[in-house]
């Protein structure tokens, strides 16, 4: 065939490579997701918390692998799965999984992994936990739970009942940040209700890009700030109200340019302004909480001040979010028995909220 393409004569159009079938084959069973390859066959560790990913896009890759590796007297990188066999494959080798596969039933049936974390695209999140409680597995999964009412309520039916039902816990993160849990130890111990104001400056993404779709970013992200609202004022939400901007053209939308006012039955009220029509040199999260004449202020946490209240004040170069502290908090519950780290109430109060707003 290459020979062909060289001749300075009677040069062909194009030139068709057959590979066989057996190659054929193998690539077919790639695309159709049903591909295991054993990396490290070492013995398991039952001492730690046995991990399989399903998904390992950007966030997986970029946030929950490194800090599980951090965590290795807590949890063990057992499994990963994802639709690209090759990637999947890559990821195993490089923390050091026992296999890698494209097949979501190599996970589910493997009597070996305690935790599956689900890191996929939002419109999957619902269906993959619900299989993956169905089969016994404790479930992290990113946030959102569910993009619809029809997926959360299977969800809520599945633990309907009670009994010994597997631990369901979604990556509200901010709720375990440093930074939110020295601002819960004062607001814990005031009289009166409180106010608070947060600011997402969630940043211009164009309205083609799939985080619009399937709830758009409302159910997507600002589930964070209502999850956090409500770890924070420790009361059920009440009542809950959305403005939205009118749009003079067609670059920004309604839709992630919104204030959302929550109440909360202590009396408390949470005011979110949420958009992404702002400037990308104002930082992206600010927080304001203001009660029995005291204020902290939380920027971007990043820092953290207090007026009136002597809270330990903090700074650091980088967000931190609680995306590793989640992780502790759901060691503590899968390997020493304590509560679940959010409610099962509480995550599907915050989802359902978020479909409101």
């Amino acid at each position: 065939a290459f020979e062909s393409l060289q001749t300075s004569q009677n040069k062909p159009l194009m030139v068709l490579l057959d590979y066989g079938e057996a190659n054929l084959t193998e690539l077919d069973s790639y695309l159709n997701h049903d591909k295991k390859i054993i990396i490290n066959s070492a013995p398991v560790n039952r001492d730690a918390i046995n991990v399989a990913f399903v998904g390992v896009g950007g966030f997986a890759t970029g946030i929950h692998l490194p800090n599980i590796s951090k965590l290795t007297d807590k949890y063990k990188i057992y499994a990963i799965m994802n639709r690209s066999g090759h990637k999947a494959k890559a990821v195993a080798q490089q923390y050091g999984a026992n296999y890698a596969t494209s097949n979501l039933d190599d996970i589910l049936n493997d009597k070996n992994v305690d935790l599956v974390i689900i890191s996929t695209r939002h419109d999957s999140h619902a269906e993959l936990t619900l299989k993956a409680l169905e089969a016994g597995k404790n479930v992290f999964v990113e946030k959102p739970l569910a993009t619809n009412k029809d997926e959360l309520e299977k969800i809520k039916k599945f633990y309907e009942g009670g009994g010994d039902k597997p631990v369901l816990f979604v990556g509200f993160n901010r709720r375990f940040s440093a930074y939110a849990q020295e601002i819960k130890k004062h607001t814990s111990a005031r009289i009166n209700p409180m106010i608070i104001r947060y600011r997402m400056n969630a940043g211009y993404i164009p309205m083609d890009h799939w985080v619009h779709e399937n709830g758009g970013r409302m159910v997507g992200e600002a589930c964070h700030i209502i999850d956090l609202m409500t770890a924070l004022t420790g009361s059920e939400i009440e009542s809950v109200f959305s403005q939205a901007i009118t749009p003079s053209n067609e670059k920004y939308s309604a839709e992630d340019n919104k204030s959302i006012v929550l109440k909360y039955k202590d009396g408390s009220v949470a005011n979110i302004e949420y958009f992404a029509n702002g400037s990308k040199e104002l930082s992206k999260e600010f927080m304001e909480i203001h009660f029995d004449g005291k204020s902290i202020i939380l920027d971007d946490y990043k820092s953290l001040k207090g007026y009136g209240v002597g809270v330990k004040e903090n700074s650091t170069n980088v967000s931190q979010k609680g995306q590793l502290e989640e992780l502790e908090a759901l060691f503590e519950t899968l390997k020493k028995g304590k509560g679940w780290p959010i409610e099962l109430w509480d995550m599907v109060q915050t989802t359902e909220v978020a479909f409101c707003i």
